[in-house]
C-alpha cells in the first residue's frame, strides 16, 4: 500500500465544495434571501422617501406657501431699495402681515 492510496479520502473531500455530508448546503439558499430581504428594505426605504438629508433640507421639499414667498421676494425687493416703506407696507398689508 503506498501513499496515495491512503491520501486518496483526504483528496477526494479536498475537492469538494459544501458541507462533508455532500450537497449544496444550508448557504445555497440563505446567501440569495439574505440579498432579496437586503433589496427589499432598500426599495422600501427609497419608496417612502427616506434617506439622508441636512437638517434643513426637509423644508425645501414642502410645497412652496405662495403667501410666504410673496412676503419673501417683497422683503429682498425692499431690503435692495427697489421699494420704498410706504409701498413695503402697504404691499404687505395686502398680503396680510
Amino acid at each position: 500500500m503506498d501513499i496515495t492510496t491512503l491520501a486518496q479520502p483526504a483528496l477526494d473531500t479536498a475537492d469538494h465544495f459544501g458541507p462533508p455530508w455532500g450537497g449544496p448546503g444550508p448557504g445555497f439558499l440563505l446567501f440569495p434571501l439574505t440579498l432579496a430581504l437586503i433589496a427589499l428594505a432598500v426599495w422600501l426605504f427609497r419608496r417612502r422617501g427616506g434617506g439622508f438629508r441636512p437638517a434643513g433640507a426637509a423644508a425645501e421639499n414642502r410645497p412652496a406657501d405662495p403667501v410666504f414667498s410673496a412676503r419673501q421676494i417683497l422683503a429682498e425687493r425692499y431690503a435692495r431699495g427697489e421699494i420704498d416703506d410706504e409701498e413695503y407696507l402697504t404691499r404687505l398689508s395686502h398680503l396680510g402681515g
